[in-house]
């Protein structure tokens, strides 16, 4: 398709110059009028007050007209396609999009693609998840992480673009907009459409974060108050940080939270008795029970179905501790 612009602007401009040129020497006028007489002719507005005097140039105009025209329509319709193939073409990108988040199910909805919802997507696609963007600004998506990733251009606070994006049967939903009562919102209109999804919200200050947990977020993540706390911890604890850098880089050594199964082998057992440290070279951290959360668990507790064991493992041993698990 360039290459016919390409072509189409320098038939035009050949046929301007060539009759710029040709009325100038063949009737003998100022290179204005020359001009004057080439657009005229071409754009067939027809000259009115003067014509020209010769019958070369007459015949010269009759040649011009027939050229030109024909390059004006060539030209034409070489914009006026590439215009409606443009057209067509993100129409169908769109069709595709929406029929593939159509087919989606236990997928994650992040709301709001600057540079906390990149990170976010970035993150989540390296874990393996699935993922649906919403954001308001369309040049948002240009250069995106990861360009085959469905997105929707549209406000993430009304609840038909929510739908669109298959609020009903996604696991989750990601909101990280500027500002915090379209959050808010957000939340409301999420839960309201799938009361079992699971939100986690972006908040400006304490008093945000209090709200938006009323809301029916079940985290909510001041991003100011995490950096300075970071910041710290790395001036004071460096090795610290290092240690949960590598474990979230996902590189050889992750921080993983699994979900013990009723059909389990480990169900009813000690953590001694599991054999988790010696079968998958796994180190439990933590164990959540309910709202409970134990930390640095005692050899001695006993393992039921439902507890979240978060855990230290290398990556090549994660399916082994799946299998386990049950999960």
């Amino acid at each position: 398709m360039l290459w016919r612009v390409t072509t189409s602007i320098l038939i035009l401009s050949l046929v301007l110059l060539v009759g710029c040129v040709g009325f100038h020497i063949i009737e003998k006028v100022d290179l204005l009028t020359s001009v004057y007489w080439t657009v005229a002719t071409v754009t067939t507005v027809g000259y009115g007050d003067i014509t020209p005097q010769t019958r070369t140039g007459m015949i010269f105009a009759l040649l011009l007209m027939t050229f030109g025209v024909g390059a004006i329509l060539y030209a034409l319709t070489t914009f006026i396609e590439m215009m409606v193939e443009g057209h067509l073409r993100e129409m169908m990108r769109m069709s595709m999009r929406e029929r593939e988040i159509k087919k989606m199910h236990g997928h994650i909805i992040v709301c709001g693609y600057g540079r906390i919802g990149h990170k976010v997507v970035e993150e989540l696609l390296a874990r393996g998840e699935k993922v649906v963007i919403i954001d308001n600004r369309e040049e948002a998506f240009k250069g995106m992480y990861e360009p085959d990733t469905p997105f929707i251009v549209g406000d993430a606070r009304k609840e038909e673009i929510l739908e669109r994006a298959g609020v009903r049967r996604a696991k989750g939903l990601i909101t990280t907009l500027h500002e915090e009562s379209d959050n808010l919102l957000v939340v409301l209109n999420a839960k309201d459409l799938n009361p079992n999804i699971r939100i986690v919200s972006r908040a400006d200050d304490e008093e945000g974060r209090k709200h938006l947990l009323r809301a029916g977020a079940e985290r909510v993540i001041l991003p100011e108050i995490l950096c300075g706390m970071r910041m710290a911890r790395a001036m004071l604890h460096p090795g610290v940080c290092d240690f949960i850098d590598l474990s979230f880089s996902g590189e050889d050594v992750v921080i993983e939270e699994f979900k013990v199964s009723e059909r389990s082998e480990v169900v009813g057992k000690t953590i001694r008795e599991s054999g988790i440290r010696e079968k998958a070279g796994a180190m439990i951290v933590a164990l959540k029970r309910d709202d409970t959360l134990l930390t640095n668990p005692s050899a001695d507790t006993r393992i039921q179905a439902g507890d979240s064991l978060i855990v230290i493992i290398g990556k090549e041993e994660i399916e082994t501790l799946k299998g386990l698990l049950g999960s």
